[in-house]
């Protein structure tokens, strides 16, 4: 499953924020991490490609396009993990509920250019 991009991926939430809607219980809490991390290297991944893209085609444009695709990876390892361990269709399901939060925190924090 593919993380809906955000609007404007210079926006940063503080992890703390996504990792307060971590659920407590056994049952829900290691699904909930991994997706949480899912969506934070996503977000990560977006604003790397941007810079890279900005950056065109310099050495250091290179090391962030690199540094973007290895966090798209860590952002499928993340979800493919959440769906061995609960489901494809409820770790899917949980995914969008958390990008819903992300969306209304994002609202709430405004613009703030970030990494990670």
């Amino acid at each position: 499953m593919e993380i809906t991009r955000q609007s404007s991926c210079w926006c940063w939430v503080d992890p703390q924020k996504l990792q307060r809607l971590i659920r407590t219980s056994p049952a829900t809490r290691q699904l909930d991490r991994l997706l949480v991390a899912a969506v934070i290297e996503a977000r990560s991944c977006e604003r790397l490609a941007l810079l890279a893209e900005g950056l065109g085609k310099t050495p250091l444009g290179g090391m962030y396009r690199d540094l973007a695709q290895s966090e798209e990876g860590h952002q499928r390892l993340f979800f493919r993990l959440a769906a061995k361990c609960s489901g494809e269709e409820l770790a899917s399901a949980r995914l969008s509920q958390l990008v819903d939060h992300e969306r209304r925190i994002l609202a709430e924090v405004g613009l703030r250019a970030a990494i990670h």
